[in-house]
């Protein structure tokens, strides 16, 4: 089965890992076919990681700022994405 994860936090895997990362990593080991869009620091790309797909979308920074840029970012980033996951696939 094709699975696709919209999250807005994915962490590295040399960051850590959240409940979501594990639902993913078990998924993949059922062998799902599974991409990840998660936002990123850089430009826009997709790479693996820990066996992983994942689309990381250049996004307005939204942790630890101010209330007007996690709003920018919220209303933003559902349009990026959209745009990254049209480009890429």
């Amino acid at each position: 089965m094709k699975v696709l994860f919209v999250m807005y936090a994915f962490p590295h895997p040399d960051k850590g890992f959240n409940m979501y990362t594990t639902l993913v990593d078990e998924f993949v080991k059922n062998k799902h076919e599974v991409v990840v869009l998660a936002p990123g620091d850089a430009s826009t790309h997709v790479s693996m990681e820990r066996g992983i797909e994942i689309l990381r979308v250049k996004s307005i920074p939204f942790k630890n700022v101010s209330k007007y840029l996690k709003g920018l970012s919220s209303l933003f980033m559902p349009v990026r994405f959209l745009s990254a996951l049209r480009k890429f696939y």
